[in-house]
């Protein structure tokens, strides 16, 4: 029997749909790309043009009513996440808003804790850690480095290096955080940093962490330290 092929509409056409998503639902065959919601394409920047064939769609509300859509991927500004998948969820979709379960080095580290390859893991890092020490400058049209409900490193690059550590084991028995900033330069408040710790009774220590501060030519993605090896991976 022929495997079902889920029609997949797309909330938002900016970096991370390009980048993150689309190629992922491009590359699997049981996936097509079938809608995408973006609110005021340009010549130059058509979702309908970059993608013949689908259906373009203003809204989200106007998208989930239409009954071909099966899986709604949201790539909007994080604190719309909820009340979209939200939205989608009450129309019967699939909502997926977290994606980086696929990502080749997490997929990679995965598997070799998994498999036993590195025996038993001791401690586990996860990392997002760039050297970005100046206040970046205001601009107005991004949601990035404002205080805004879902903003913050934690729920920016936080979610997903959570979700990662999760997905592979399991909800911790205790959460250790330190979330704030560290920039000397901070005038809007903005939460640019955190370290969280995840605590198993029978399992590694996680740590997931993401810095503005880490002058480091090679910035480290993965560290994990098993008994008998280590995966160390920097990022690309």
């Amino acid at each position: 029997m022929a495997s079902k092929t889920f029609n997949v509409g797309v909330v938002g056409y900016g970096f991370s749909a390009k980048t993150f998503h689309i190629p992922f639902v491009s590359d699997v065959p049981q996936l097509k790309l079938y809608a995408v919601v973006q609110r005021t394409p340009k010549p130059d920047d058509d979702a309908e043009k970059d993608h013949p064939g689908i259906k373009s769609y203003r809204t989200a509300e106007d998208m989930v009513k239409d009954d071909g859509v099966d899986v709604v991927i949201v790539t909007t500004a994080p604190d719309s996440h909820y009340q979209l998948t939200k939205l989608a969820l009450e129309h019967g979709k699939h909502g997926e808003c977290l994606d980086r379960r696929w990502d080749a080095d997490y997929v990679t580290a995965s598997k070799l804790v998994k498999s036993g390859v590195l025996g038993r893991v001791a401690e586990f890092e996860t990392h997002f850690d760039r050297h970005r020490p100046e206040e970046p400058a205001p601009d107005v049209s991004k949601w990035k480095n404002k205080v805004v409900p879902g903003g913050s490193a934690i729920y920016d690059l936080g979610s997903h290096l959570l979700d990662q550590a999760v997905h592979l084991f399991g909800l911790p028995n205790r959460v250790t955080g330190f979330i704030g900033s560290q920039r000397a330069v901070n005038t809007s408040g903005y939460e640019d940093s955190f370290t969280v710790l995840f605590h198993y009774n029978n399992g590694p220590l996680v740590t997931a962490k993401a810095a503005v501060v880490s002058p480091e030519e090679e910035q480290l993605r993965f560290w994990v330290r098993g008994e008998k090896g280590s995966f160390k991976k920097v990022r690309a």
